[in-house]
């Protein structure tokens, strides 16, 4: 109970620190959950800083350990102010310009709207997938500007629109910031990728229902089968399922423990550490985002366990197409259904095979699905200041 209380009034000092600050330090304001957004926000207010020099930022996070917390520049402010009552009140009494996040969900559920000050909302994706299925209905209804990863999440929320779930919004081509940091690490593979004398496979589940990392017979099975072909195997677990599933994630360690040891596999727990991208052969997924970012990021193929879809909207059909992950699977990598599971290691040396004829086919999907590729950041931060001069209230 004492380190409850205390923790509230250390997040109640940082939360008044920030509205104690003058109006200039907070038109643009950037809300974080915790370290897994700053991969996706963080270089945007780096490039902001960078290219126009008189703005300043005020960064509010949940987490402690969020990277954004560390950042230091002197035109950015950060505050920790928890998952608690502080923000709920953060949200409620809100006075700035523009607020950026990640968050979806936005008035729908306990994050609310400012109550006190016509706060324009902005919203960043953390995911190339589409809007439609995997989202929740309304989870971008209430922002005022969505900054858009391709055309297809145009086309989604405008549909979104003409169906009369949301009032017509802001929809700017930014593209994706993680993407293009995957890239980075691409461009740079040659010289810094580690030569290995096997095959790095990397298991990225999604996480909940479809995530094959919540399905304990079938990732102990996909583990033994990568293993037992002689290859490394590296499992990076979605962050909603390093925090939910402790015990399971302590089960796996315990009962592979002999292979961690002789670092035939690896579970990873600092998700800002992209060198498992960099060095992987093929990634195995199922329906997370990550496959999407792999593949185009880097040009090489996924292997999709065909789990069942996360569907978190009951009405997408009404939109009448699908989404993006579901039509480009097979032009990024194969299917495999998980009754086949022991067919595991014949279709990663397949694709390992095929790298070459699957990297043209990402190239040319990408370039028609993703906008401003190599250039988010800068493209983010210029949306982010065009705002700033149309809004009014603060500064």
């Amino acid at each position: 109970m004492l380190k409850k209380i205390n923790n509230f009034r250390k997040e109640w000092q940082q939360w008044q620190a920030f509205r104690k600050l003058p109006e200039s330090r907070r038109r643009l304001v950037i809300y974080s959950e915790g370290p897994q957004d700053w991969p996706h926000m963080g270089p945007v207010a780096e490039k902001f800083l960078e290219k126009y020099p008189e703005e300043s930022i005020s960064y509010l996070s949940s987490e402690k350990n969020d990277p954004g917390m560390d950042f230091v520049h002197e035109k950015f402010s950060a505050f920790h102010i928890g998952s608690g009552t502080v923000r709920t009140l953060f949200f409620q009494f809100l006075k700035c310009r523009l607020l950026l996040m990640t968050l979806p969900d936005l008035e729908v559920y306990h994050l609310k709207r400012s109550r006190v000050h016509p706060v324009h909302y902005v919203y960043c994706f953390h995911s190339i997938n589409s809007t439609h299925t995997v989202y929740r209905p309304k989870a971008f209804a209430f922002y005022d500007t969505i900054l858009c990863v391709g055309p297809h999440h145009i086309r989604e929320l405008r549909r979104e629109e003409e169906l009369g779930l949301a009032e017509k919004r802001e929809l700017l081509e930014h593209g994706s910031v993680k993407l293009d940091t995957v890239m980075g690490l691409y461009a740079k593979m040659k010289e810094n990728r580690q030569h290995r004398e096997k095959p790095l496979i990397l298991l990225a589940p999604s996480w909940g229902r479809g995530s094959f990392a919540e399905e304990p017979l079938l990732i102990r099975a996909m583990i033994r089968h990568i293993i037992g072909e002689n290859w490394e195997c590296r499992l990076r677990l979605h962050p909603m399922t390093l925090r939910h599933h402790g015990q399971e994630i302590a089960a796996l360690k315990k009962e592979f423990s002999g292979e961690i040891e002789k670092k035939s596999f690896f579970i990873e727990d600092n998700l800002n550490d992209n060198s498992s991208l960099r060095d992987a052969a093929v990634m195995v997924s199922d329906w997370s985002g990550a496959a999407t970012e792999f593949a185009f990021g880097l040009e090489r193929p996924v292997l999709f366990m065909d789990t069942p879809q996360k569907i978190n909207n009951p009405d997408w059909e009404n939109y009448g197409f699908s989404g993006l992950e579901d039509h480009i699977r097979k032009e990024i990598g194969q299917i495999l259904h998980p009754e086949k599971v022991q067919q595991i290691g014949p279709v990663l040396r397949q694709l390992m095979e095929a790298s070459e004829t699957f990297a043209e086919k990402i190239r040319n999907i990408r370039k028609t699905s993703i906008f401003n590729t190599g250039k988010s950041a800068e493209a983010g931060a210029d949306h982010l200041m065009d705002l700033l001069k149309k809004e009014k209230g603060i500064s």
